[in-house]
């Protein structure tokens, strides 16, 4: 599972590779086992499953930026 302790950048990274490898095709354990791999750690399959289907983001409840409001 993902701690508290890393940086907007890196969750926000691992979410785009999530959401990369559920695009071509992988299933939710096998991208959490992935991701194990490459950064040490991993969101749940259940939480992968969360951000595909965009009921939650790594941001969590942080406020967005958005450019021109």
């Amino acid at each position: 599972m993902l701690t508290g302790r890393r940086s907007l950048q890196e969750r926000l990274r691992i979410y785009e590779e999530a959401i990369r490898l559920k695009e071509r095709g992988f299933g939710y354990k096998r991208i959490a086992k992935i991701l194990k791999e490459k950064y040490g750690s991993s969101p749940s399959p259940g939480m992968i499953c969360n951000w595909v289907k965009g009921r939650h983001h790594p941001l969590g409840s942080c406020n967005k930026l958005v450019m021109g409001a």
